[in-house]
Protein backbone atom coordinates (compact mmCIF):
# COMPACT_ATOMS: atom_id res chain seq x y z
CA UNK A 1 0.00 0.00 0.00
CA UNK A 2 1.49 3.34 -1.02
CA UNK A 3 2.10 5.86 1.77
CA UNK A 4 -0.61 8.30 0.62
CA UNK A 5 -3.14 5.50 0.25
CA UNK A 6 -2.17 4.13 3.66
CA UNK A 7 -2.71 7.54 5.25
CA UNK A 8 -6.10 7.87 3.53
CA UNK A 9 -7.09 4.40 4.69
CA UNK A 10 -6.16 4.90 8.33
CA UNK A 11 -7.71 8.37 8.38
CA UNK A 12 -10.94 6.95 6.93
CA UNK A 13 -10.86 4.14 9.48
CA UNK A 14 -10.39 6.65 12.32
CA UNK A 15 -13.19 8.89 11.04
CA UNK A 16 -15.55 5.93 10.76
CA UNK A 17 -14.60 4.57 14.19
CA UNK A 18 -15.31 7.97 15.73
CA UNK A 19 -18.65 8.32 13.90
CA UNK A 20 -17.47 11.25 11.79
CA UNK A 21 -18.21 9.46 8.48
CA UNK A 22 -20.66 6.82 7.35
CA UNK A 23 -19.21 3.50 6.29
CA UNK A 24 -19.89 4.34 2.65
CA UNK A 25 -18.09 7.69 2.79
CA UNK A 26 -15.20 6.16 4.76
CA UNK A 27 -14.82 3.41 2.16
CA UNK A 28 -14.82 6.05 -0.56
CA UNK A 29 -12.11 8.04 1.24
CA UNK A 30 -10.07 4.86 1.71
CA UNK A 31 -10.53 4.13 -2.01
CA UNK A 32 -12.05 0.71 -1.27
CA UNK A 33 -15.41 -0.78 -2.05
CA UNK A 34 -17.65 -1.06 0.97
CA UNK A 35 -17.10 -4.82 1.37
CA UNK A 36 -13.32 -4.47 1.38
CA UNK A 37 -13.63 -1.62 3.88
CA UNK A 38 -15.82 -3.79 6.12
CA UNK A 39 -13.18 -6.53 5.95
CA UNK A 40 -10.50 -3.98 6.83
CA UNK A 41 -12.59 -2.83 9.79
CA UNK A 42 -12.74 -6.39 11.07
CA UNK A 43 -8.98 -6.83 10.60
CA UNK A 44 -8.38 -3.62 12.56
CA UNK A 45 -10.94 -4.50 15.26
CA UNK A 46 -13.29 -1.65 14.36
CA UNK A 47 -16.92 -2.58 14.90
CA UNK A 48 -19.21 -1.85 11.98
CA UNK A 49 -22.36 -2.25 14.08
CA UNK A 50 -22.72 0.22 16.93
CA UNK A 51 -25.48 -1.39 18.96
CA UNK A 52 -25.45 -3.70 21.95
CA UNK A 53 -26.70 -7.26 21.61
CA UNK A 54 -29.53 -6.51 24.05
CA UNK A 55 -30.68 -3.42 22.15
CA UNK A 56 -30.57 -5.32 18.85
CA UNK A 57 -32.67 -8.18 20.27
CA UNK A 58 -35.10 -5.64 21.73
CA UNK A 59 -35.51 -3.96 18.35
CA UNK A 60 -35.96 -7.29 16.54
CA UNK A 61 -38.59 -8.47 19.01
CA UNK A 62 -40.56 -5.23 18.61
CA UNK A 63 -41.00 -5.80 14.86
Amino acid sequence: MAAARSISFFYALWLFKNAKLTIGKAAELARLDIYDFMTACKQNQVSIIDISREKLLEEISSM
